[in-house]
């Protein structure tokens, strides 16, 4: 198991590739979408330019909490308050990681298992938190 410091090298370095893609985003949630007939519904109402600059600045900030939970819980208790407002199911932070994963396995040439198990420990903070936040909902 790679150190938290290596992990979230190995992860910030895949981010920033991936966003060298002006597309990744747009083909995550093209992904995500067709994931499960819920997603579409729950976001049809949704600015989605705002959502992808959404999703972009948490990629960061996941990133980020991985590290120093104190940095980033304002901004993850933020999200997961405005995620609960929408009574997003538990089971789609599931799904919306997995569609992750793919999209960076898609787009980043250098994925490989080491970069899989970063992206997945990095992103599982982020994930257990709006988990364990919308059980309490």
């Amino acid at each position: 198991m790679k150190d938290s410091d290596e992990t979230a090298e190995l992860y910030n370095d895949s981010l920033m590739r991936c966003l060298r893609d002006q597309d990744f985003i747009k083909k995550f949630y093209t992904r995500f979408f067709a994931a499960d007939p819920d997603i579409r519904r729950l976001f049809a109402t949704t600015n989605m330019q705002q959502q992808e600059d959404m999703l972009k600045a948490s990629l960061f900030m996941i990133m980020l909490s991985s590290t120093s939970p104190a940095a980033s819980d304002q901004y993850l208790s933020h999200t997961a308050l405005t995620h609960n407002h929408r009574h997003i199911p538990a089971h789609l932070y599931d799904i919306w990681l997995e569609c992750l994963i793919e999209t960076v396995a898609d787009v980043d040439t250098q994925f490989d298992e080491s970069l899989e198990t970063a992206w997945r420990t990095t992103m599982q903070v982020g994930v257990n938190y709006m988990k364990s936040r919308n059980a309490l909902s």
